[in-house]
């Protein structure tokens, strides 16, 4: 069955914002309720105070969908969302972390601040081995080589033209300018 164009955006219209909906709750809930989500690799596990990262991993779905309504939400008018940086002791940089102000005084999200970058493993810096040298070899006593004198080269000696060697050599010339 053929839809017109505009019915097609109307109904995509109505997906969307009822899909809008449903992912603007979810991170409502996660602000309010303010469960755990655990983190990967370098970063701190989350409580309290979110990252984006975790606010995305918590909701789930299309992460630019989330992402989009996050900012539209932290946009509007009567934004009760705000942000605390957080250090990262891995990477030696602040991250913003975002907490509901109805829910979370700021005095809670700079104690969440605290335990987060206590929580963070120390960065361990590698320590740089000596090489090691190997053992001395014995070294073998070097032959004495008597260099041998040079005799004084001797000077060439000048043979003298004859007409005979004059003659072969203009033939040649003639040769190849004629070739």
């Amino acid at each position: 069955m053929l839809k017109k164009y505009s019915e097609h955006i109307l109904t995509e219209k109505k997906d969307m914002k009822a899909e809008k909906s449903g992912i603007e709750e979810k991170i409502i809930k996660l602000l309010t309720d303010k469960p755990e989500v655990k983190s990967s690799g370098n970063w701190p596990d989350a409580k309290c105070i979110y990252g984006l990262a975790n606010i995305k991993k918590y909701v789930g779905g299309d992460s630019q969908k989330v992402d989009q309504v996050f900012q539209d939400m932290r946009t509007e008018k009567g934004n009760k969302i705000s942000s605390i940086k957080v250090k990262n002791v891995k990477y030696g940089e602040t991250y913003p972390y975002f907490y509901h102000t109805d829910h979370t005084s700021k005095e809670e999200a700079e104690e969440c601040k605290k335990k987060m970058e206590a929580s963070q493993k120390p960065v361990e810096k590698k320590d740089i081995k000596t090489r090691e040298l190997p053992p001395e070899r014995k070294v073998g006593k070097k032959k004495e080589v008597v260099a041998k004198p040079r005799l004084p080269r001797k000077p060439r000696e000048k043979k003298a033209v004859t007409e005979g060697d004059l003659k072969t050599k203009a033939k040649a010339v003639i040769k190849r300018k004629r070739g």
